[in-house]
């Protein structure tokens, strides 16, 4: 069991003061914002949101074994006055500050180095994937979930254990001016920008302040630090405009295009996964951050000069073959042996709706699950990676892609050339996606219905011995429903 606060830390850390502890707090092993997931031994953090106050939870928190609680000093009418003393409680002025001072402290005393990823497309599997591989060589700490947001981040650094050798935070936005600030917190060693698309461009207003706002995240690096970036070259001055030095090392990133710093080839898919090869600068710098004595990193000189290396993923799909790219490439720039970190790589797999690979039927069918999120780009990357399955029918059900404000039209019809080059049979469900159903000619056309749970009905007598079924939408078009319903109608679906 590992101590994450002590009292003492936690008072210097958020200014708070601790009450009713008649007795030592017993230890603090984590850090939680919702008793539902709370375990026992986390300090309870009681914030206030628009429909939830966390002092309504106090007792609750605690029956389910809280070591301790931040609570606000005003907390008496929400029942915190009404706790008996063996329930110790922090009291701080506002808990959400206190948080937030708690991840500052948090990132102040780890040593190790750390990672923040952002980007329109592929932020979660990416970081999820960095924590797998950086886990081959020692102490690594992520967010189990997309915790990217202003409660999110600091979160994920309050639970930042201080004997950690690699961090790697997930940073969003919906709005301008909010990556920032989030980068100030973390700090990174290391920036990774995995795309820039038309993700929420009906609250940004255009590319270019979408570019922005990701590029941020770059003015948070430390003087010698590295940023990864997309190969875009339009965006490249708006990057290096970004950057807080000239000593910032500055690698491109491309799935395919040979003058990136890192690219990919001979990409192979198969029902069993994927395979390709990365092509990675032949000179490697040395490690930005030397890791202390007691970390004992293991450094392969074998493959300081390798370029060219043969990646398996136990997953299909582009986007997770970029996300392995990445990961690999800060590997490299880390000055770590990449055997290790390939083998963590093929042992990857995808959270639930971000590209898992199910055999239906004793294999009589393949459904790629990607309902988690969509945006344009994501969806096109997803449609190119279906029209690589060969010797199947190509089957595409498509979901509404949400905050594209004025764009939403121009953006779903603009998709209709991916569809059509890679997709044999195509429903859609929604209102934004009929715009693009309009687009396809007749022959691909399976069927339109204004929700997921309508369209279930129309997707079943379609379907073939050898189809290729993707589902592809946002989370909040509820394809995860049509998802289930294929994994219940097939009983014996498989994970692969």
């Amino acid at each position: 069991m590992t101590i994450l606060w002590t009292e003492e830390a936690l008072c210097q850390a958020t200014g708070g003061v601790f009450h009713n502890n008649t007795s030592p707090c017993p230890p603090i092993t984590g850090v939680s914002i919702d008793t539902r997931t709370l375990a026992k031994g986390d300090m309870f953090v009681a914030l206030k949101g628009e429909n939830q106050d966390g002092h309504a939870h106090l007792e609750e928190a605690f029956a389910k074994g809280a070591s301790c609680a931040m609570v606000a000093h005003d907390s008496r009418a929400h029942g915190f006055g009404s706790l008996t003393p063996q329930y110790p409680a922090l009291v701080v002025d506002d808990p959400f500050k206190g948080l937030q001072k708690l991840a500052f402290a948090a990132r102040k005393r780890f040593k190790g180095t750390m990672l923040a990823v952002t980007g329109s497309v592929g932020k979660t599997t990416t970081k999820n994937m960095l924590q797998a591989a950086f886990s081959a060589y020692g102490v690594s700490h992520a967010a189990d979930a997309s915790y990217n947001n202003h409660i999110g981040v600091p979160l994920t650094l309050a639970r930042l254990p201080a004997e950690a050798q690699f961090a790697i935070c997930e940073i969003g936005m919906n709005h301008q001016g909010e990556v920032l600030p989030l980068a100030q917190m973390v700090q990174p060693d290391l920036a990774i920008i995995t795309t820039i698309a038309s993700a929420h461009i009906g609250h940004m207003g255009n590319m270019e302040a979408i570019a922005q706002e990701k590029a941020s995240l770059l003015q948070a690096l430390h003087s010698k630090g590295a940023a990864f970036v997309p190969f875009l070259p339009h965006f490249f001055p708006v990057f290096k405009a970004s950057l807080p030095s000239a000593d910032v090392k500055f690698y491109t990133t491309d799935l395919s295009n040979p003058s990136a710093n890192l690219y990919a080839t001979d990409l192979i898919l198969e029902d069993s996964g994927s395979q390709f090869i990365a092509h990675l600068p032949k000179d490697r710098p040395e490690s930005f951050q030397e890791p202390s004595p007691s970390h004992h990193l293991e450094h392969d000189p074998q493959h300081s000069g390798e370029q060219n290396i043969s990646v398996t993923l136990s997953s299909g799909g582009k986007h997770l073959i970029y996300s392995a790219l990445i990961t690999l490439g800060a590997l490299w720039h880390c000055g770590l042996p990449l055997r290790k970190g390939c083998e963590a790589i093929a042992q990857f797999q995808p959270g639930k709706g971000r590209g898992g690979l199910y055999n239906l039927n004793n294999g009589d069918l393949l459904l790629i699950d990607e309902s988690y999120n969509a945006s344009a780009l994501s969806i096109r990357n997803s449609l190119s990676t279906l029209g690589l399955y060969k010797n199947r029918r190509h089957i595409a059900i498509l979901g509404d892609i949400r905050e594209l404000g004025p764009f939403s039209q121009s953006e779903h019809e603009s998709l209709a050339p991916d569809v059509m080059a890679n997709a044999d049979l195509v429903f859609c469900a929604g209102p934004e996606m009929k715009h693009l159903y309009n687009k396809l000619p007749f022959s691909l056309q399976g069927g339109w219905q204004a929700s997921a749970q309508t369209l279930i009905d129309d997707i079943f007598p379609a379907l073939r011995k050898g189809d290729v079924i993707l589902v592809k939408g946002s989370n909040a078009s509820r394809m995860g429903e049509i998802v289930q319903k294929l994994l219940q109608t097939y009983r014996g679906g498989i994970l692969i």
